[in-house]
C-alpha cells in the first residue's frame, strides 16, 4: 500500500506547487520531503530468560504456592515463599510449577531456620549468652554477653549467616568508624 499512498499524497502537489519549486536553484526531487513512517511487527523473544513480573501474576503465585504446600510436597518459611512468588510470577503464563535451584533460594531457606531458632533461642536465654575476653585497665577479663546484644553492638544481623558465608569477616562501618558518641581521631 505504499505506493498507493505516495500516489495519493503526490496528487495533493499542485501545479503551482512546482513551479514555486522550480524557480529556487534546487531541484524540485531535492525539494520534496515526503514522512514514511515504517510499522513492523514485534519480534518474539525468547522465554527461558528472567520477565518482568505482573501484578497479577504476582498475587496469583501466592495461592499457587499454598496448593504446592498444602499436597506436602514442601515447606517454605515465609522469605522462601516471598521469593518463589516472585520467581513463578515471573515464569511465562502456562510454565510448570518449579522451585528454583539457585543460590537465592538456599539463602532464603537458610534465613528462615535462622528466624526460627531465634525465636526459639529468645524463649531460652541462656543459650543466647557467650564469653568473651576485653581488655580492661591492660588486664584482659573474661565476660559473659548476650550474644544479641554483642551482634547489635557491631552492627551485625541476628542470624548466623554471616559467620559462614560471603560475609563472613565482615567489618561495619560503625567498628571502622570506632564507638558510637566518640570522634574519629585525626590522623
Amino acid at each position: 500500500n505504499f505506493e498507493e499512498l505516495l500516489k495519493h499524497r503526490w496528487a495533493y502537489i499542485t501545479d503551482d506547487d512546482i513551479v514555486a519549486l522550480a524557480s529556487n536553484e534546487e531541484s524540485i526531487h531535492t525539494q520534496f520531503v515526503f514522512g514514511v513512517f515504517v510499522y513492523l511487527t514485534p519480534v518474539v523473544r525468547p522465554t527461558h530468560r528472567i520477565r518482568r513480573a505482573t501484578a497479577d501474576r504476582v498475587h496469583a503465585a501466592p495461592a499457587e504456592i499454598v496448593t504446592l504446600q498444602a499436597e506436602g510436597r514442601e515447606r517454605f518459611g515465609p522469605i522462601a515463599t516471598h521469593h518463589l512468588a516472585i520467581h513463578r510470577a515471573r515464569q511465562p503464563v502456562g510454565t510448570l510449577f518449579s522451585i528454583p535451584e539457585d543460590n537465592t533460594m538456599q539463602e532464603t531457606r537458610v534465613l528462615d531456620a535462622a528466624v526460627i531458632m531465634m525465636e526459639d533461642t529468645a524463649a531460652e536465654p541462656e543459650e543466647d549468652i557467650v564469653e568473651i575476653e576485653v581488655e580492661l585497665f591492660v588486664t584482659w577479663v573474661k565476660m559473659l554477653v548476650k550474644r544479641s546484644t554483642l551482634r547489635e553492638a557491631v552492627g551485625l544481623s541476628q542470624h548466623d549467616i554471616v559467620t559462614t558465608g560471603i560475609f563472613h569477616g565482615f567489618r561495619s562501618d560503625a567498628t571502622r568508624r570506632g564507638r558510637p558518641g566518640r570522634r574519629p581521631r585525626n590522623v
